[in-house]
C-alpha cells in the first residue's frame, strides 16, 4: 500500500473513531504527511485543535502505548523511521 493511500486510511479512521471536522481534518492530514502517525501521536498537545479533539486523540495514544510500548520509546525530536 502506498504512502497516501495509508495517511487516508488513518484519517477515515479518525474521522469514524472522534468525528473530525474539515478543518481537523485538514490540519491532522497535513501533520501526518509532514511528520509521520508516530511523532503526530508523540505531538498532539502542539496543533491548533479544539480541546476536546486533544482529549480524544490523547485517549487513542494512551490505548496505543497500552498496546505498543514501543510507541514511548521514541524522543519528541526524533523524526527518522516515524512510518
Amino acid at each position: 500500500m502506498n504512502r497516501k493511500k495509508e495517511i487516508d486510511n488513518f484519517i477515515e479512521l479518525l474521522k469514524w473513531l472522534v468525528n473530525l471536522n474539515q478543518d481537523e481534518e485538514e490540519i491532522i492530514k497535513k501533520a501526518v504527511e509532514t511528520l509521520g502517525v508516530k511523532i503526530f501521536f508523540l505531538n498532539i498537545e502542539e496543533f491548533d485543535i479544539s480541546d476536546n479533539l486533544k482529549a480524544k486523540l490523547i485517549d487513542l495514544r494512551n490505548i496505543i502505548r497500552a498496546f505498543d510500548g514501543g510507541l514511548s520509546n521514541i524522543e519528541n525530536s526524533e523524526v527518522g523511521d516515524y512510518q
